[in-house]
């Protein structure tokens, strides 16, 4: 292959040149990624403080009588016990000594037995729902197991490790090239310690940890409770019990190792133990612990009014209708709610459908003049999504009269709450000198912040400074390496230009059929590098059969985006 005739994808562009084809399942996983509900679609639509309610337990020794607010009358949602609260909020108390880690501790009104553990601006949150408080029902052993499981997802750091991992959360910048949300990029606080859970990163409708992760957070955990004194027997007693009513919806219970197994395997920890068996033998028979007085006292004692601390909006609501339609693959019906979030004021509606407009996607026509009023819907409450959207409307000049100044502004704001893609864009502004002056220095800088919080621009943009040397020293080791990070999530234009290193052998041993398996998945993205290099090898027989009638199809696809190799070939073959 000669180097003039398949050239490496020009770096520092805000977007590609054209993307054409995408689909609209995909483009809905990137609208709604960083911003489903914990762990699956409407597993939450009201929340309570914890603290809060151990303070009305302990000033009335009442149990709860959890109601909704905002009601012309009062409507209860569910009564839980003081003894079935408690057993909770006293284990946590006591890991929370034992791991010194002290994340907000809430409760959440769904029916399904589940717990979880996420990532908020305001730090870490752990929670339970009604479903699972009856279901340990006042056991504090139980609840101990359930609570240090979840503090190992934290102390282990298994939310960002699941990030990086995760293929779905960077395929940003396929659409258009305007990143959406990341992962833990978008979370949404109300006042006092409440939180709205409506805006958890959990990829792809139900994000939840790896199996190895899961296994390790079960062996952590019954560390971290047997530390904070409770028994073994708890852990248990907990997967027996699971094993009749069977798992539930949601981060606790979804993509685990199976019951059975992980009955098996706590149960042969424990044997192995020498610390369990001792906390064991001082408690006698290996059986369920009987209920406290106090316990048994507290289920008679009269109902308290509690309101809850976080209750969905309608917008927010319709907003979940959007993802529950999404999982069902009805996208028509997830472009109607989505539409009504939006109109109802859900700024990450506001966002995801303002790009749905710019591209035309779900059945919705190209209005780019509606994109950017959506956008700046969404930017004005302060969303990442519009800020970042709405930067680059106004950088490229699309729907918006170009205005460098203010794509910079509203790039900052996004990059100040942590927005990795923000981050990217203003690190393009800066390596091509547009509204500042150029800095590479500055520029690099950012595209490494942004490629550390796995983003595939930062990635991207980070290899190719690297294999050209521009701003660091050439390193063609160091370009293989971010170009396959970005490559891995899907990045069309990091496959073009991993392949085109594999096929010239800069940084890699030269391999024809990984060059021809990279440029064709980039080339299947409608990535106008990759048609060029797929269609020159398929007609030259490199690292693929070859096959000029598919080429020349592969190279008129690249030269109608503009692509001056491949037009050069077809000029050269007589096809043009």
């Amino acid at each position: 292959m000669k180097q003039q005739r398949i050239k490496n994808h020009a770096l520092y562009l805000a977007l590609p040149a054209k993307t054409k084809s995408f689909s609209f399942q995909v483009l809905l996983s990137l609208l709604f990624l960083g911003n489903t509900l914990i762990a699956s679609a409407g597993i939450c639509d009201r929340t309570w403080d914890a603290g809060k309610l151990m303070q009305i337990s302990q000033a009335n020794s009442l149990d709860y009588a959890l109601q909704l607010k905002n009601q012309a009358a009062t409507e209860t949602v569910d009564t839980i016990t003081v003894a079935q609260f408690q057993a909770f909020y006293e284990a946590n108390q006591a890991i929370v000594k034992t791991t010194n880690l002290m994340p907000t501790f809430i409760i959440c009104d769904n029916q399904d037995p589940n717990a979880f553990a996420m990532g908020t601006n305001q730090g870490m949150v752990v929670g339970v729902t009604l479903g699972l408080l009856k279901l340990v029902d006042g056991d504090r052993d139980m609840a101990a197991q359930v609570l240090g499981h979840e503090y190992t997802h934290h102390i282990k750091g298994h939310r960002a490790n699941a990030q990086v991992r995760d293929s779905v959360l960077n395929l940003l910048g396929l659409v258009a090239g305007i990143a959406l949300e990341n992962a833990l990029q978008k979370k949404y606080h109300i006042q006092n310690a409440g939180y709205r859970i409506s805006e958890l990163s959990t990829g792809l409708i139900s994000r939840k940890f790896d199996r190895d992760q899961e296994r390790e957070a079960d062996s952590e955990g019954l560390k971290y409770m047997m530390q904070a004194g409770f028994s073994p027997a708890g852990a248990t007693r907990l997967t027996e019990k699971m094993n009749k009513v069977g798992g539930g919806s949601g981060s606790f219970f979804d993509s685990h190792p199976g019951w059975v197994e992980r009955e098996a395997r706590l149960k042969t920890m424990i044997a192995q133990s020498a610390e369990a068996q001792q906390i064991l033998a001082s408690q006698g028979e290996y059986t369920k612990l009987a209920r406290s007085d106090r316990q048994q006292v507290a289920k008679d004692l009269q109902i308290a009014a509690l309101q809850p601390t976080y209750q969905s909006t309608d917008a927010e609501k319709s907003f979940n209708d959007a993802l529950q339609a999404l999982a069902r693959k009805d996208y028509a019906e997830a472009v109607r709610h989505l539409r009504a979030a939006a109109d109802a004021g859900h700024a990450v509606a506001q966002a995801g459908l303002g790009h749905m407009y710019l591209i035309g996607q779900g059945g919705l026509p190209i209005d780019k003049k509606e994109a950017v009023r959506l956008f700046r819907l969404s930017a004005d409450q302060g969303n990442v999504m519009g800020q970042n959207n709405l930067g680059m409307a106004y950088s490229i000049g699309d729907g918006v009269s170009k205005d460098y100044a203010q794509a910079l502004k509203l790039f900052n704001l996004s990059a100040a709450q942590g927005h990795p893609s923000a981050l990217a864009n203003i690190g393009n502004m800066y390596a091509r000198g547009l509204g500042v002056s150029r800095n590479m220095d500055e520029a690099i800088r950012l595209f490494r912040l942004s490629a550390d919080q796995g983003n595939v621009m930062g990635q991207h943009n980070l290899a190719y400074a690297y294999q050209i040397g521009d701003g660091v020293n050439k390193d063609y080791l160091h370009a293989v390496r971010f170009y396959k990070l970005a490559s891995d999530q899907g990045y069309s234009l990091s496959q073009a230009n991993l392949g085109i290193m594999y096929f010239q052998g800069y940084g890699v041993d030269k391999d024809y059929t990984e060059a021809a398996r990279l440029c064709r998945l980039a080339a299947a993205q409608g990535n106008a590098a990759g048609e060029n290099c797929i269609g020159y090898m398929l007609l030259n027989g490199a690292g693929v059969k070859k096959n000029v009638d598919e080429a020349v199809v592969w190279l008129r696809k690249a030269a109608s985006s503009g692509d001056p190799s491949a037009i050069a070939i077809l000029k050269k073959l007589r096809l043009m």
